[in-house]
């Protein structure tokens, strides 16, 4: 519980920062807070993927095709769920998300080595870091840094239980299909597969977080035709259709 509270002071604290000089309400934060990418976001968790040809960028309900999917999917299921619009929605999302990710992180310093002193250091540079806030806001930021704190939690839990392979996968996966970095843990893991080959316990769970990551990754691209995506909006073959804008990429 002790950690628990440590996060919630944190994030409140932020959330005052967002909210210097007043009113002290969520319409003042809620303001503040949907801009720049998170009106992409909201427009993707309420109409979908959209691209327009030529590729000219105008508005985020024409040109969106570059974010990826996991936070506005949430969005859009925690709109329907608890009835309010999809920007509402994705700023709980963002909230929880970071609230998860203080929770996470400071599980896995108290299981380390590391003097409480160290620790304590880690917990105030993270927080005082210029772009540290964006982790509070309807952006990937928070939800990112979540998966990858609780993937770590997991990865060096002491439990041998089966269920902690589908944890490793579940986690995996949503790192990779939150952003695009998520798919350079692949990397990590295969260090840690080759490093550490004849500990079957850690091969093992290496394979299970890394195949999440590499199955994020294949969704993000191949999943059909739907709500949320269009075979044609690959994210780079659209970056070339941008960058070229030439009728030779047009899909037909």
């Amino acid at each position: 519980m002790k950690s628990f509270f440590i996060s919630l002071a944190v994030v409140s604290v932020q959330i005052m920062m967002i909210l210097t000089d007043g009113p002290y309400t969520y319409a003042t934060f809620a303001k503040r807070v949907i801009h720049w990418d998170a009106k992409y976001y909201a427009c993707i968790g309420d109409s979908g993927y959209q691209f327009a040809y030529p590729s000219l960028i105008t508005t985020c309900q024409s040109n969106n095709v570059a974010f990826w999917p996991l936070f506005p999917i949430f969005g859009r299921y925690f709109s329907h769920w608890f009835r309010v619009p999809v920007q509402d929605a994705l700023i709980g999302v963002g909230l929880l998300a970071a609230l998860g990710f203080w929770f996470t992180l400071l599980r896995v310093l108290k299981r380390s080595d590391l003097t409480p002193l160290v620790q304590t250091a880690v917990v105030f540079f993270l927080f005082s870091y210029p772009t540290a806030f964006f982790m509070n806001l309807p952006y990937t930021e928070g939800l990112y840094l979540f998966f990858t704190t609780a993937l770590a939690c997991a990865f060096f839990s002491a439990t041998e239980s089966w269920l902690i392979y589908p944890l490793l996968f579940l986690l995996g996966l949503g790192l990779s299909l939150t952003r695009v970095q998520g798919v350079a843990m692949l990397a990590s893991f295969g260090l840690i597969f080759i490093l550490r080959f004849k500990d079957s316990l850690v091969r093992n769970r290496a394979v299970a977080a890394g195949l999440g990551i590499v199955s994020g990754l294949m969704g993000f691209f191949c999943v059909p035709p739907g709500k949320f995506r269009r075979v044609e909006d690959y994210f780079l073959y659209s970056k070339v259709r941008l960058w070229f804008d030439s009728k030779l990429f047009q899909t037909v």
